[in-house]
């Protein structure tokens, strides 16, 4: 078995923080679809939340399960993230966002049938699709997860293995949240980008007074894929002996090499801040968006999960922005919360008229002293035939102060 497969197997060495299972209410669906297995949003007011890396359809043994079949490959991974999640102290019903990378948009609906089986109403999760060439050339989908912290059984799970590096999932405090937008500095090759861009989220982390040892998630925009081992290699060296946390992969189409993002927790060393503070911070030496922010702080609120949104399929860039934005703001609405109170967006563009569109129309929604941290990544396809944007988002809910 090859060292890449090992790596991939991401399934049980576990980050914890210290903390008690939380007793707060469960998460809240928003206009849960049972016929798709989704919710268009979900509120959780947990204390800690799991956050899993990138699974794939592989068994005990490390074996690819369902070459070249879709449907047995998504119960697989979705096998294999109930084992991360129980084994990390929670369970698949209490997931609040599930990402789905797929190898083409034609593979969501099959996705969605699986969902349909394995999440319950009225507790269905909010998900989105990306479509992305995988780290794994046979692998048709892949997920990664974050979940509310339960009180679960984990007996009947297999014991855990220790030999990889790479966590399968950390443990969240969710008191304060550090949301760093995808940086990318430029380097003669990958190798050489991938560590400046470490080195520049580590000065980032320093100035909101965190370390990388505070870093619950990494997500890497690389291109190509087929050098994911450059990458890889870097992390490992950042990281030295201590364990990387979970990272997720994604294949963009850009003129850098790299773009890496990343969620980290704890209190700053300036102390603790009113419960619910909303901060946004830009780090020395950068300059600042009207349309996104470097870094957003939240501390002690509730978080809105928004699932991936669309526009209609067959309409032009502004229709779809406009489509977007309109489902967006009515959603929060319903979650409580407002276009003011964005944390954290993800675009997906795969068409050059609404990634024109998107960048020309954003300021129009968005209040330029308090627009969401982001990344925006140029992929092979968004989850759906026709159209050529995506949009998932992080929420509070409205009635703070933004800073």
């Amino acid at each position: 078995m090859s060292s890449g497969w090992k790596f991939f197997l991401i399934l049980c060495c576990l980050s914890l923080t210290q903390g008690s299972v939380n007793a707060a209410e469960p998460k809240r669906s928003i206009r849960p679809d049972a016929t798709i297995g989704t919710a268009s949003a979900v509120i959780s007011t947990a204390e800690q939340l799991i956050q899993t890396a990138q699974l794939f359809p592989v068994d005990q043994q490390q074996q690819l399960i369902g070459a070249g079949d879709a449907s047995k490959q998504i119960e697989q991974t979705l096998d294999n993230l109930q084992r991360v999640l129980m084994t990390g102290g929670s369970e698949l019903n209490a997931v609040v966002k599930l990402n789905c990378y797929v190898a083409n948009d034609d593979l969501v609906p099959v996705i969605q049938k699986s969902l349909v089986q394995r999440f319950h109403a009225p507790a269905l999760p909010a998900v989105s699709f990306v479509t992305t060439r995988l780290p794994i050339s046979e692998v048709l989908v892949a997920v990664d997860a974050i979940a509310e912290l339960k009180p679960v059984s984990a007996s009947g799970i297999p014991p855990v293995a220790s030999e990889s590096r790479y966590l399968a999932s950390s443990r969240v405090a969710a008191r304060t949240l550090h949301f760093i937008s995808g940086q990318a500095e430029k380097g003669a090759n990958l190798p050489e980008a991938t560590r400046k861009t470490l080195l520049s989220l580590e000065a980032s982390l320093k100035f909101c007074g965190r370390s990388k040892l505070d870093v619950r998630q990494i997500k890497c925009f690389l291109t190509p894929m087929s050098k994911i081992a450059d990458v890889r290699s870097e992390l490992e060296a950042y990281y030295g002996a201590q364990s990387i946390p979970p990272v997720s992969f994604v294949e963009w189409q850009s003129t850098l090499p790299i773009e890496i993002e990343v969620l980290a927790d704890g209190m700053p060393e300036t102390g603790l801040e009113p419960p619910g503070k909303l901060v946004y911070l830009t780090p020395p030496g950068m300059s600042t968006s009207p349309v996104f922010s470097r870094i957003c702080r939240i501390h002690e609120s509730p978080l809105i999960f928004v699932s991936g949104l669309y526009g209609q399929a067959g309409s032009n860039g502004t229709q779809q922005v406009e489509t977007i934005f309109g489902d967006l703001g009515a959603i929060l609405k319903e979650s409580g919360g407002d276009l003011q109170h964005l944390v954290k967006a993800t675009y997906y563009v795969s068409q050059d008229e609404p990634s024109q569109k998107l960048n020309e129309l954003r300021p129009r929604y968005y209040n330029p002293k308090s627009p969401p941290a982001a990344s925006k990544a140029q992929v092979t396809g968004v989850g759906r035939p026709g159209t050529g944007l995506t949009i998932d988002m992080i929420a509070i809910p409205a009635g703070i102060a933004p800073k």
